[in-house]
């Protein structure tokens, strides 16, 4: 008997002593993969999400669930069923965050399955609607319908709950404009309701929105056109402009790295080395591109600022990832 008394408690200690240390390991990599939800990013690899253990425990410190959080490095490497699995497993360990949810619509606008698409983004917004995510992709799955009636009684909706929220405005004005195109007369009418409600708002965005609610750009999204915008600017040499117009495109479109990219060679050219040097960095650290544009150019910039080993040893990088535009013969030039 006092074997048997034994070993249980042994068994016991084990079964303790295991889930204690998959809790431990599976806490160290959650706040990064919370992180990385929070900024919207994927700056740790699939294999560095895995490492957090799907159900020891199965939520988080915030309470978003854990399959939901490795569902997103799962969706960004393509493998959509275990994806899909892990989203909806998600929603039945915290069904009330609705993060999950959101994160299944993004999903199926991915591969196009928009009414799934739309059903679990309205499941996200209309559990906790003052939510910027799940009105982004709620909004987006509307333009994908054009459904302005619901658009526009969500945005009613929002101004209840967070009249001061100028996000919901610019969501709003941007998915209408998607819809509906230039020289719509309830968005030439919400813009000056816009300058009202956020005088301090920069003005640079209002200006910005003012032409393109009145240009011949079409089937674009406000941070598409302000890119066009930007690129037209360029065309004429006028860099330090074009890069401001970058840097709005960003505000609506924050996760696209060609405006970072195109930013900080705007600004290059224009000689802001500085502001150039930190959106170069950014697209490097922050986005898995692996082209060896921004590093050919970010080596290009240190060397000029004599700052010739750093410079070399993005030219070198540059060259590795096969950028055709003359970095390997630049190393060669500066380096060897």
């Amino acid at each position: 008997m006092r074997v048997f008394k034994i070993l249980f408690i042994s068994i016991t200690l084990i079964l303790i002593l295991y889930i204690n240390y998959k809790s431990f390991i599976s806490s160290q990599i959650q706040p990064f993969l919370i992180a990385d939800l929070n900024e919207g990013m994927h700056r740790y690899s699939l294999s560095d999400a895995i490492k957090a253990d799907l159900n020891f425990p199965s939520l988080s410190g915030p309470t978003q669930p854990i399959k939901m959080l490795v569902g997103r490095y799962y969706r960004n490497e393509d493998s959509i069923d275990t994806a899909k699995k892990l989203f909806l497993d998600a929603i039945k360990d915290n069904p009330y965050i609705k993060s999950p949810q959101a994160q299944l619509a993004y999903l199926y606008l991915d591969i196009e399955e928009f009414d799934s698409a739309y059903y679990y983004a309205k499941d996200a917004f209309n559990g906790i609607p003052n939510n910027n995510v799940h009105r982004d992709i709620f909004f987006k799955t509307l333009v994908q319908r054009k459904d302005t009636l619901e658009l526009k009684e969500s945005f009613e909706l929002l101004l209840e709950l967070a009249p001061n929220n100028s996000s919901h405005w610019l969501g709003y004005l941007d998915s209408r404009y998607q819809i509906v195109g230039p020289q719509d007369p309830e968005i030439l009418e919400l813009i000056p309701r816009f300058e009202d409600q956020f005088p301090d708002f920069d003005k640079r965005v209002v200006d910005g929105i003012k032409v393109i609610a009145n240009s011949e750009l079409q089937d674009l999204s406000f941070g598409a056109s302000f890119a066009e915008l930007g690129d037209n600017l360029f065309e004429e040499g006028d860099y330090l402009i074009a890069a401001q117009h970058y840097e709005i495109a960003i505000s609506y479109a924050e996760y696209e790295y060609a405006f970072y990219e195109n930013a900080a060679i705007s600004y290059y050219l224009g000689e802001r080395y500085d502001k150039a040097a930190n959106y170069f960095t950014k697209v490097i650290d922050e986005f898995e591109i692996n082209d060896g544009k921004s590093e050919f150019y970010l080596g290009i910039l240190l060397i000029e600022l004599d700052s010739i080993n750093k410079g070399c040893d993005y030219l070198l990088k540059s060259s590795k990832l096969g950028f055709a535009d003359g970095s390997t013969e630049a190393y060669n030039n500066f380096c060897n």
